[in-house]
């Protein structure tokens, strides 16, 4: 039912979901979603999710990068099977790396691109 001011709607029933809006939608989705952390300490990585977002770390020295790439793929691949089985999307358009680090310690990872300064 929707009531604004004077007026309101007929009661309809909802046989799945929870309508767009209701102030149920927030703390459902969080219930829905409180299993995705389980998937962090697979891969050595913390994370933890926040809204309809999922923010996941891996950090390590630049030393052992490709083991860095490989686990943060893995946890990629453990989040997109883990959203398919419960009807989620991963928006690979929206999914990024990042890497972190001092100036001198991003120069010596092998695919970054080389800076001089930040400006």
């Amino acid at each position: 039912m929707i009531i604004s001011g004077d007026s309101k709607t007929q009661w309809v029933l909802v046989t799945l979901g929870v309508h767009q809006g209701s102030v149920l939608g927030q703390p459902l989705f969080i219930l829905f979603a409180a299993d995705i952390p389980s998937l962090f300490p697979n891969h050595l990585s913390t994370g933890h999710p926040f809204g309809d977002d999922v923010q996941a770390c891996v950090h390590g020295p630049c030393s052992v990068q490709l083991l860095l790439t490989c686990q943060n793929d893995a946890l990629s691949q453990d989040l997109h099977i883990w959203m398919s089985s419960n009807r989620f999307n991963l928006n690979s358009s929206k999914t990024q790396l990042i890497w972190f680090g001092t100036p001198q310690q991003l120069q010596k990872l092998d695919y970054f691109p080389k800076i001089s300064s930040f400006t």
